[in-house]
């Protein structure tokens, strides 16, 4: 009896082994399907959406500013930096991020990569500080209306956007030298150089700072 018992559980064994790794198998395969569904497909095409929407829109924008005398107000050629700036990072930034989902790396080398991060920075800043500056407008013409009137020109408008991309340009220069292709895990890819995580914060601690804090407590303060 008690080798008839051996004979009837191992091969019970040995199926329930068999099971599980059968379902572990069929798990990574699904997770691995999943993951080459996104990254190949979803991430590509929601990006390229933004692509023809972002360029769509921000385009008639622009067209209609700039042919329209009438409509060159100073709150509008504000408007239409954003604009610029937005069209500016819809070219560039979701088709080489898609590339970068889809594929895992990145093969463009050392130059786009920098240039990438830079544009990035620069594009999203501007947005950012073009949109404090139509903040403090409102509350110029509604709380200051008279005494600022003088100061409330198209030409001081032009002048107030091209310090922001001056500014813009010139504060993230670090960029430039602070990202390049670096090997993760067997693969190329464009990232921040650093030796270590503290490195990195330290690096990027620049880059929050000007994005969210400061703009946000400018048009708090206008507002």
């Amino acid at each position: 009896m008690a080798d008839v018992s051996e004979v009837t559980w191992l091969p019970t064994t040995s199926s329930a082994v068999t099971n599980d790794s059968n379902r572990t198998t069929t798990g990574n395969d699904d997770d691995a399907m999943f993951a080459m569904v996104l990254n190949c497909i979803v991430v590509p095409v929601l990006f390229g959406l933004i692509t023809i929407v972002g360029l769509t829109g921000n385009g008639l924008v622009i067209y209609v500013i700039v042919t329209k005398r009438r409509m060159r107000t100073v709150t509008n050629l504000l408007l239409l930096n954003l604009a610029i700036a937005d069209v500016c990072f819809v070219i560039v930034i979701p088709p080489f991020t898609a590339y970068m989902q889809a594929r895992g790396s990145w093969p463009f080398g050392e130059v786009p990569c920098r240039l990438l991060h830079y544009l990035v920075n620069v594009t999203a800043y501007v947005t950012v500080y073009t949109l404090v500056l139509i903040a403090a407008l409102r509350y110029a013409t509604i709380v200051h209306s008279t005494s600022t009137v003088r100061y409330r020109t198209r030409r001081n408008a032009m002048l107030a956007v091209a310090a922001i991309w001056v500014l813009m340009l010139l504060v993230n220069s670090p960029i430039l030298a602070s990202y390049g292709v670096v090997r993760e895990e067997g693969l190329l890819i464009c990232d921040i150089k650093a030796d270590n995580p503290r490195q990195v914060k330290l690096l990027r601690f620049p880059e929050h700072l000007l994005q969210a804090p400061c703009p946000s407590v400018r048009a708090y303060l206008a507002y």
